[in-house]
C-alpha cells in the first residue's frame, strides 16, 4: 500500500530474503541506501522519518505474528478486516466496503489456514451479522461487534 517500505531486510547485510508482490496497480521509487544513508547523515528530519517507517513496519509484522499465533481462524480473519480497513481510512480511502486486495487462496496463505477454515470463518462473520460478503467485496455491517470478537474475554 501507499506508504509501505520494500527491502528492509536486506538492511543489516545487503541479502533480501523476501518477494513482495503487488497486488494492485501503484508506483514504486527506488532509493539508494547509499544514498539514503548520506541524506541521513545530512538532515536529521530523514533520519527520523525512516526510523518512523522502519518502526511502523516492525509494529505491523509483530501485530500480524501476534495475531497468527493468538487468534483463533475467525479473530485472524477479523483482524485483518479491521486493520485493512483502517489501513484504507489512513489513506482517506474508508468506505463501508472494501475489496478484499487478494484472492482467497493469497489471504488464506496470509493468515496461515486452510481454504475451508477461511471459508467457515467467512461465514461464521457473516452468520453473526458483522459482516456482508459478495465475491470479493466485504461490507462492515457491525463494526462494533466484529472489533469486540478481538477484545480478550474474562
Amino acid at each position: 500500500m501507499a506508504g509501505d517500505l520494500l527491502g528492509l531486510d536486506g538492511w543489516a547485510d545487503g541479502k533480501h530474503r523476501y518477494d513482495a508482490y503487488a497486488l494492485s496497480d501503484g508506483e514504486l521509487c527506488s532509493i539508494n541506501v547509499k544514498q539514503l544513508h548520506t541524506a541521513m547523515k545530512l538532515d536529521p528530519a530523514v533520519t527520523m522519518i525512516i526510523e518512523q517507517l522502519m518502526s511502523y513496519a516492525l509494529n505491523c509484522t509483530q501485530d500480524h505474528i501476534f495475531s497468527l499465533s493468538t487468534h483463533s481462524a475467525e479473530q485472524k480473519l477479523a483482524y485483518f478486516l479491521i486493520e485493512y480497513r483502517n489501513r484504507l481510512d489512513h489513506l482517506d480511502l474508508r468506505n463501508t466496503t472494501i475489496r478484499l486486495p487478494m484472492s482467497r487462496e493469497e489471504l488464506r496463505s496470509y493468515l496461515g489456514m486452510t481454504l475451508e477454515t477461511l471459508s467457515r470463518s467467512f461465514t461464521f462473520l457473516e452468520n453473526k451479522g458483522y459482516i456482508a460478503v459478495k465475491n470479493k467485496e466485504v461490507s462492515f455491517t457491525d463494526l462494533d461487534q466484529l472489533e469486540a470478537l478481538l477484545e480478550p474475554s474474562d
